[in-house]
């Protein structure tokens, strides 16, 4: 049936979202679930929708976007892209291909390719809305509607979405609400629909903070991995609807009014990163030097100003530091940004991304240079694209030969980029070694031990004898035969070193260590290793 609905490129690129997307343990708990056969009553519905049903410790339903996989959703409470999404994307794949190849590519080093597209917004230009009728409850807005009314409008189109976000799926109640809400301007003009949507991602992202201010979202709280997921695509959706606005359509007096209104959303208890925010817009709307240098001057007189909060000096400052940038201030920027590397995170890979466009290297040169910590703070897809970028920058500016130094200094964030590179460039004992540092499962590693064992057996010896004590610690028959066989390993590795003694002295101390472990002593015999 899938086959017929669907097509294997359509799943290809759906696996290429999936492997930017997803982390790798989830992923691999998702082929568990695939594998067991939990995944039913899959259908593909109108619009690129895949659903199923997955059972876990219930019946889960899952909601894959073909398109947009960042817009799907599951009825389970883990916060972010969860297992049961794993699963039915495995379930789509074996129609096509083998999911255990998927399964294998997606544990590889993941790196981001550098190309000048992965520095534009990846989404799209604001469509058509979907949906075509809104309640006549909501009131009605025409293409003479001021601002003014737009947001009115909003006020009361969202009035009930904080109950509903509280009781479904955060992302996908606000997702679904401001869709609806651009119906309102199905009828408009191209370029004042657009405008429209600029506005209404803003006032959604402002429900998304009165939410989060309401639920005390703090980073260690269990509701912050999905809310800040949440935000961040709709800071995407900002970025790529300011992008494709064409704003010698829209009247002087509509854009100085969207820009007036940086000043008024946001307070000192916000938990959605308003500063940002004002960067984007000041970005992409505010490219009048007579209006950029008031409003710099304006910033610049309320710093001035006596009994600033430090929450008020740091927002400020914060704010004046895109002025700085445009002014190639970069040094008064980036030490602004080093004193609150948290809030600056967001506006760093923003500015990086279009000083990339504009092919300043040696700028950005100077800006990783400062603070390679903002790098390591990343997480996922963001990591990779800046550490592509970084990458790139050093190749433009001769300086290829830093990359190695720069990924050791990133560590851990680094470490699937450092680990590849040791391994290519056969510096085997290092690799060993940050693998040991990293706690990664013997089973990983397992497959390059042919290769170690040729070239110098004696480093396995750690890998083999940290496996064999885990193995003995499960406490279960099964454990103590892949002990045995390791063991077996560690014997022909002393062997080959002509290091007899060594072996006889380590396995009759392991078989005494463990001489109440009955089953493990039968399992030595059997295996010829202790008598």
């Amino acid at each position: 049936m899938l086959q017929k609905e669907l097509n294997q490129e359509q799943v290809m690129q759906l696996g290429e979202q999936i492997l930017r997307s997803m982390e790798g343990p989830v992923l691999e708990r998702g082929y568990e679930y695939f594998s067991q056969g939990l995944v039913f009553n899959i259908q593909v519905k109108p619009g690129g929708i895949i659903t199923s049903a997955v059972q876990g410790t219930q019946v889960y339903q899952v909601e894959i976007h073909m398109e947009s996989f960042p817009d799907s959703s599951c009825t389970c409470p883990y916060p972010s892209y969860c297992k049961h999404m794993g699963a039915t994307f495995f379930q789509i794949y074996s129609v096509f291909a083998n999911p255990k190849h998927f399964l294998q590519e997606a544990q590889q080093p993941r790196t981001e390719a550098f190309s000048a597209s992965i520095l534009y917004p990846q989404g799209k230009p604001p469509a058509q809305a979907r949906y075509q009728h809104l309640p006549s409850s909501v009131g009605s807005l025409t293409e003479q509607s001021t601002i003014e009314d737009w947001w009115q409008f909003l006020r009361n189109w969202t009035r009930n979405l904080s109950t509903d976000m509280e009781k479904h799926r955060l992302y996908t109640e606000l997702r679904n609400n401001y869709e609806r809400a651009l119906s309102a301007s199905r009828l408009w003009p191209k370029d004042r629909a657009h405008l429209f949507s600029i506005h209404a991602i803003l006032h959604h992202l402002q429900k998304l903070d009165e939410y989060g201010q309401q639920m005390k979202i703090v980073p260690t709280s269990p509701a912050s991995q999905e809310f800040t997921r949440t935000v961040n695509r709709f800071m995407e959706e900002l970025e790529t609807a300011l992008f494709y606005l064409e704003k010698s359509n829209i009247s002087s007096a509509d854009l100085d009014h969207t820009l007036e209104l940086c000043t008024e959303i946001g307070s000192e208890s916000s938990v959605v990163n308003w500063v940002a925010v004002t960067h984007v817009l000041w970005w992409y709307l505010l490219d009048d030097p007579e209006k950029e240098a008031a409003v710099a001057k304006d910033l610049l007189e309320k710093l001035a100003e006596a009994g600033l909060s430090p929450q008020q000096k740091a927002k400020l400052e914060l704010l004046y530091s895109h002025f700085a940038i445009r002014a190639g201030k970069d040094e008064l920027a980036l030490s602004i940004w080093e004193q609150q590397d948290h809030h600056a995170l967001f506006s760093f890979l923003f500015y990086l991304k279009v000083i990339a466009r504009q092919e300043e290297w040696q700028r950005l040169f100077l800006w990783f240079d400062r603070l390679p910590l903002f790098i390591k703070q990343m997480d996922g897809q963001e990591y990779r694209l800046a550490a592509a970028i970084w990458r790139h920058t050093l190749d433009m500016t001769g300086r290829s030969a830093d990359w190695i130094t720069c990924l050791k200094g990133m560590l851990p964030r680094s470490f699937p980029e450092y680990a590849a590179y040791l391994l290519e460039d056969n510096q085997l004992k290092q690799w060993l070694d940050v693998h040991f540092s990293m706690g990664t499962p013997y089973l990983e590693l397992a497959e390059h031990s042919k290769r170690l064992e040729e070239t110098d057996p004696h480093l396995l010896l750690p890998l083999y004898v940290r496996e064999i004590n885990r193995l003995i610690l499960s406490r279960s028959r099964t454990g103590y035969q892949e002990a045995v066989k390791l063991l077996k390993k560690v014997r022909s590795c002393y062997q080959k070193l002509d290091q007899q003694r060594r072996w006889d002295a380590y396995i009759e101390q392991l078989a005494g260590k463990h001489r109440r472990l009955r089953t493990f002593q039968e399992e030595l015999r059997r295996g010829n290793l202790f008598s």
